[in-house]
């Protein structure tokens, strides 16, 4: 035998743990149907869009380079020259927020390239971490999806690839802009195709007339129509629906005839009942908008509930020096962990009688309602999900009691609501494979008679291990990696470095919210909102 050592290659040997890019969210794939949901209660504006100005300067940059084009006797517009054009109006409208240390614009981490002669070049290549396909307002996850005609405000459309031309409604609203623009000293910069540098001055002058939180009276005339139109709320079209939820917030608010917060807002609208117990009387399309209200909100509890989960499971993989487990020792740590559960008597009781004991002292809908809205916060669907929002994050490996009761709630809320006929298709939205509303309270009906604990068995191994697998591998494109976990020799191994955390779909109130006060219809003060008698 050769005493020579093996050239490298050769034979067996221990390689490095391998390292495959990870990526990915909305681990369980249920993240969509909430999407949904909120886009059909306030569509035409996403999470982002919680200012007018935005909207104003988007409008004027597309009216105005139109403007530019048609003095000049140009036979086509370009979309280089809009590209230039729109970067050194959007690095000038951050370039300020920044020297002003005030957020609410995108781009703001962004880094200001060193001056020469001519000044800073006003371009996004230029300045350091600026993209326009996501800090740009007119990016997918900016302002640029609200801007356009169907599921947008309809301020201005596509005439051709890259190029927009406003609507009469984004014309009022860049008109009304362009007159405060006008009376700067840095208007001239500002309106030219061919300038393409300025300097800090011309930032800090033009925030004092654009600044993001300070839309003029003219600006909030020409922008209220194309997101509250009253007399459309009774039609099941974009504006309608917005409408019709915008109207229920300002009578919500009116009949309060107290500030509300956000929260106080968003339960008052599902219950349809104030703070304290006065019901709220809607009729139509309003009280139908009101019911899908409720069915996205239980869908929130359900997919924290089922998160949460996720997040135990992970959490205990993890506490194994190998970071596997067999699904046996698992499902005696996930019963063990309901013992805490004193409503399922610690996971004993039977699925029918934990429903029963859940509903003990109610006698229908409406009086659960009720007590929630008087602050009932044991058995109400919106504290529990907060408080499975919190444990999930901070102590994991506390959090199945009451994720359990979370989806205990949902299943008999669903129970509920699958009476009307009409939220029917709304509750089975998303069917088997994104576990909708209806395909979830079904599985816990099969187990009535069975202990609570058999049904956390089939929800864990159906809902969140094969639930996760399947969509991560569905997912999968050949690079980045998505599987958190899944089965090897021993069991269930993890993969990642830290557990997942319980994720909330947010569902655009507050950037309603938000709009309605620029708009003048409400007021805000340290988060608490107040109708405004006088503005309407």
């Amino acid at each position: 035998m050769s005493d020579s050592l093996p050239v490298v290659g050769e034979g067996p040997r221990i390689v490095p743990r391998l390292k495959s890019d990870r990526g990915g969210v909305d681990y369980l794939g249920l993240r969509q149907v909430n999407l949904d949901l909120t886009a059909d209660c306030i569509p035409g504006i996403n999470n982002v869009t919680a200012h007018i100005r935005p909207f104003a300067v988007l409008s004027w940059i597309h009216w105005k380079f139109h403007s530019i084009n048609v003095e000049a006797e140009r036979m086509e517009a370009r979309e280089d020259d809009l590209l230039r054009f729109q970067d050194k109006v959007e690095v000038l409208f951050t370039w300020g927020h920044q020297l002003n240390r005030l957020r609410g614009v995108p781009g703001l981490d962004s880094r200001c390239p060193p001056a020469t002669g001519r000044g800073v070049e006003l371009s996004f290549a230029a300045w350091g971490g600026r993209k326009r396909q996501n800090t740009s307002l007119q990016a997918p996850v900016q302002y640029g999806p609200a801007l356009r005609p169907n599921d947008g405000l309809g301020l201005a459309a596509q005439v051709m690839k890259g190029l927009l031309k406003v609507t009469t409604a984004g014309e009022a609203l860049a008109k009304a802009l362009d007159r405060r623009l006008a009376t700067s000293s840095s208007y001239s910069l500002l309106s030219k195709l061919d300038t393409t540098h300025g300097r800090e001055a011309d930032a800090r002058e033009l925030f004092r007339l654009w600044r993001v939180d300070s839309p003029t009276a003219d600006e909030r005339r020409s922008f209220l129509p194309v997101l509250y139109d009253p007399e459309s709320r009774e039609q099941p079209i974009a504006i309608g629906q917005r409408s019709a939820m915008i109207y229920a917030i300002l009578h919500l608010l009116r009949q309060a005839r107290r500030p509300l917060t956000e929260e106080q807002i968003r339960c008052s609208l599902a219950w349809m009942i104030l703070p304290g117990g006065r019901a709220l009387d809607f009729k139509g399309n309003v009280h139908s908008l009101l019911l899908r209200w409720r069915v996205l909100q239980i869908r929130q509890a359900q997919r924290s509930g089922l998160e949460a989960l996720l997040a135990w499971l992970e959490h205990r993989l993890l506490q194994e020096r190998t970071r596997t487990l067999s699904i046996s020792a698992l499902r005696l740590d996930w019963i063990k962990a309901l013992s805490d559960e004193p409503l399922s008597e610690g996971g004993t009781g039977t699925c029918a009688a934990t429903m029963k004991a859940f509903r003990q002292g109610f006698d229908s809908e409406e009086s659960y309602r009720a007590s929630c809205a008087r602050g009932v916060a044991d058995r109400d669907m919106f504290p529990l999900t907060d408080q499975v929002l919190a444990v999930g994050y901070e102590q994991p490996d506390r959090v199945v009691p009451l994720a359990v009761k979370l989806l205990v709630a949902a299943a008999s809320w669903t129970e509920w609501l699958e009476e009307d006929r009409d939220l029917r298709r709304d509750l089975a939205h998303g069917g088997i494979d994104r576990v909708s509303l209806s395909h979830f309270a079904a599985g816990f009906r099969r187990f009535a008679d069975r202990p609570v604990s058999e049904w956390l068995t089939d929800v864990m191994e159906r809902c969140v291990i094969s639930q996760h697998m399947r969509v991560a591998t569905y997912r999968f494109d050949g690079r980045a990696q998505r599987l958190r976990f899944a089965l090897g020799e021993n069991g269930l191994e993890f993969y990642d470095e830290k557990p997942t955390v319980p994720q909330w779909t947010q569902d655009h109130l507050a950037t309603l919210l938000s709009l309605l006060t620029d708009c003048g219809l409400i007021s805000e003060d340290e988060g608490l909102f107040r109708h405004e008698l006088d503005s309407l």
